[in-house]
C-alpha cells in the first residue's frame, strides 16, 4: 500500500512541476497584464495581436486579458466562448485572482448590454467570494464597485451603500486618489438616491476636491450632483454647476435641471430648449419625468391642449417601458436556461474528473501488482543465474588450460595486426578526406542556392553542411552574424546566415526558407533573445 501511495505522490508531483513551468507565450501575456494594470488598453491590444497561445493555461489567460482590453476599450463585439473557456479552465486547474477575474469581466460585458439579469449578480458574487482568498485589492475595489452600481440598478440601495462604503476602503488601502475619487462619487449618488441630501452633499463636495483625478464624462456627474445639492436653496449656483456638466458631457439629468431652473424664473422659452435637449437624451423613464414636469406647467397654467398631448406621451411612453420590461425578462429567462445549462455541464465535467482520477488510481494499483510480479520473476532469474554462474567457472577453469598452447599464436597474430593496422589508419584518413569533399560540395551547391533566392527546404537534413562550407571557406560575415549569439540550432543558424550575412528581403527569405514573411519577422524578434 505505501508503495502505491509513492506512485501517487511521484505522479502528482511530476505534473505539479510540469504545469509549474511557463512557458515564453505565458511570460508575454503577464507583460501585457501589466501594461493593463497600468491602463494603456490600446497598447495591450496590439501586443495581443501579436501573441499567438500554445497551451491551454496561455489560452485561458490570453482570453481573459482579450476580454478585459476589449471592456475597458468599449468595444461592442463579445464572444463569450473566450471568457467562458477561461472560467472552466480556471475551475479545473484552480486560481482564485484568475477566476475572479473571469467571472467579473462577464458580469461587466452583461452590464455593458444593459443586461443586468440574476446571472449578472451571481457572477459578481462568485468574484467576490474568489477575491477574498487573494490580497489583491485592485480586483476587491473593482468587484466592490460593479456590486456597489448593480444594487443601485435595481433599487437595493443598502447593499448597494455596503459594497460602494467597501469600494472607497480599498480605494483608501490602494492610495489611489483616482479610485478614492469614484468611490465618493458613487457614495454620493446612493445617498442622493436614498434621500440623504446632507451625507450626499458631503461625499459629493469631498469628490469635487479630487476632481481633476475623475475623467471628464465622469466630471460631468460630479458637477451634475453638486447642481443638484444647491436645487433647492441656490438656483444660480445650481445653474453654473449644470452649465459646467454640459461643458464636459451632454446630460439628460442636467438639461431637466435646467429646464427646472428657468421654469422657475419664468423663462418659458429656455426651459422649453433645454426641455428639447433632455428628451433627445433621456430614455423613457427619464422621459417620463420629463413629461409629468411639463404636464404639471399645463396643469397650472391652464393650457388644456398642451395637457392633453403630453398626457398621451406619457401613456406611449408607458406603453414602451413594458415592451421593454416585457423583453428583458424574456431575456433574462433565456440566459436563466443557458445558465443552468452550464451548471449541467459543469457537474458532468466534475464527474469526468473523478471518474478519470478513480482510473488513475486503478492504474496504480495495476502498476503496483504488476512490479510485484516482475519483482518476483526476477528473484527467480537470479537463482538461475547463480546455478548457470558455477557451471560457467567450472568451464573457465577447463579453458585456462588451452591459454598456454595459443599465446605464442597471440604474439604471432599481434605481429600482423600491427602491419594491418597502420594500413587502416591510411584508409581512413582517404575516407574522412573524401567525406569532407562531399559535405563542402553539398554546403557549395545550398549557398549557390540562397544567392539566387532559391528555395533550400528540400535539402533541410544538408544545411549544416551549408554552415561548415561557410565557416570553412572563412566567409567573415558569415562569422561575424553567427558569433553574435548564442546556443543556436541547426535552423537558427541559417535563418541568422540568409538575414544578417546575404541582405535578403524578407519576402526573399520567405521563399529560400519556404515560411511566410510574417514568419519571418517572428523569428528575428525571437532572436533577440540569444543575442550576446
Amino acid at each position: 500500500m505505501k508503495k502505491t501511495e509513492t506512485i501517487i505522490f511521484i505522479i502528482s508531483t511530476a505534473v505539479a512541476i510540469a504545469c509549474s513551468k511557463k512557458s515564453e507565450t505565458y511570460r508575454q501575456l503577464e507583460s501585457v497584464d501589466s501594461v493593463l494594470f497600468a491602463n494603456f488598453p490600446d497598447s495591450a491590444k496590439s501586443l495581443l495581436r501579436e501573441i499567438t497561445p500554445e497551451t491551454t493555461a496561455d489560452s485561458a489567460y490570453y482570453n481573459i486579458l482579450k476580454t478585459q482590453t476589449d471592456y475597458l476599450l468599449y468595444s461592442t463585439d463579445y464572444d463569450f466562448s473566450d471568457i467562458d473557456y477561461s472560467i472552466n479552465y480556471y475551475r479545473k486547474h484552480y486560481n482564485a485572482q484568475k477566476l475572479a477575474n473571469a467571472y467579473y469581466y462577464k458580469a461587466m460585458i452583461y452590464v455593458d448590454h444593459d443586461s443586468l439579469t440574476q446571472e449578472t449578480i451571481l457572477l459578481l458574487k462568485e468574484a467576490e467570494k474568489l477575491s477574498y482568498e487573494t490580497n489583491d485589492y485592485t480586483l476587491k475595489n473593482k468587484i466592490c464597485s460593479a456590486l456597489a452600481y448593480s444594487n443601485g440598478i435595481i433599487g437595493n440601495y443598502s447593499e448597494s451603500r455596503k459594497y460602494a462604503e467597501k469600494e472607497y476602503y480599498y480605494a483608501k488601502k490602494l492610495n489611489n486618489n483616482r479610485d478614492i475619487a469614484y468611490g465618493l462619487l458613487r457614495l454620493s449618488t446612493i445617498y442622493e438616491r436614498c434621500g440623504m441630501l446632507d451625507s450626499s452633499m458631503y461625499y459629493i463636495r469631498e469628490c469635487n476636491n479630487l476632481v481633476q483625478y475623475i475623467n471628464n464624462d465622469d466630471k460631468a456627474f460630479v458637477y451634475s450632483l453638486l447642481g443638484e445639492t444647491f436645487m433647492g436653496s441656490n438656483l444660480d449656483s445650481a445653474q453654473k454647476y449644470f452649465m459646467a456638466a454640459l461643458e464636459h458631457k451632454k446630460l439628460s439629468a442636467a438639461y431637466q435641471n435646467l429646464m427646472e431652473i428657468y421654469f422657475a424664473k419664468n423663462d418659458s422659452a429656455t426651459a422649453k430648449r433645454y426641455c428639447d435637449s433632455a428628451l433627445i437624451l433621456a430614455c423613457n423613464r427619464q422621459k417620463i419625468a420629463i413629461y409629468s414636469e411639463l404636464a404639471r406647467k399645463y396643469y397650472d397654467n391652464n393650457d388644456i391642449e398642451n395637457l392633453k398631448n403630453i398626457t398621451d406621451k406619457i401613456i406611449n411612453t408607458h406603453d414602451e417601458i413594458l415592451i421593454e420590461d416585457q423583453n428583458k425578462f424574456f431575456l433574462e429567462m433565456q440566459r436563466k436556461f443557458d445558465f443552468e445549462k452550464q451548471k449541467i455541464e459543469y457537474s458532468r465535467n466534475v464527474s469526468v474528473c473523478i471518474s478519470a482520477i478513480l482510473v488513475l488510481c486503478a492504474i496504480c494499483v495495476i502498476l503496483h501488482l504488476r512490479h510485484k510480479h516482475e519483482k518476483q520473476k526476477i528473484i527467480q532469474k537470479e537463482l538461475e543465474w547463480e546455478n548457470r554462474n558455477l557451471q560457467l567457472f567450472n568451464d573457465l577453469c577447463e579453458a585456462k588450460r588451452t591459454i598456454t598452447d595459443y599465446e605464442l599464436h597471440i604474439k604471432n597474430l599481434e605481429s600482423e595486426n600491427s602491419k594491418l593496422a597502420e594500413l587502416s589508419d591510411n584508409q581512413e584518413y582517404l575516407n574522412t578526406k573524401r567525406h569532407i569533399s562531399e559535405v563542402l560540395e553539398i554546403g557549395h551547391n545550398i549557398y549557390h542556392k540562397i544567392v539566387n533566392n532559391e528555395c533550400i527546404i528540400n535539402d533541410k537534413d544538408y544545411w549544416v553542411h551549408c554552415i561548415f562550407y561557410c565557416m570553412y571557406s572563412d566567409f567573415p560575415k558569415v562569422k561575424e552574424a553567427l558569433n553574435h549569439y548564442k546556443s543556436l540550432s541547426t535552423d537558427e543558424k541559417i535563418f541568422v546566415m540568409v538575414d544578417e550575412s546575404f541582405t535578403k528581403k524578407d519576402t526573399d527569405i520567405a521563399g529560400i526558407l519556404s515560411i511566410s514573411p510574417v514568419t519571418v519577422r517572428t523569428r528575428r524578434t525571437k532572436l533577440k533573445t540569444k543575442l550576446l
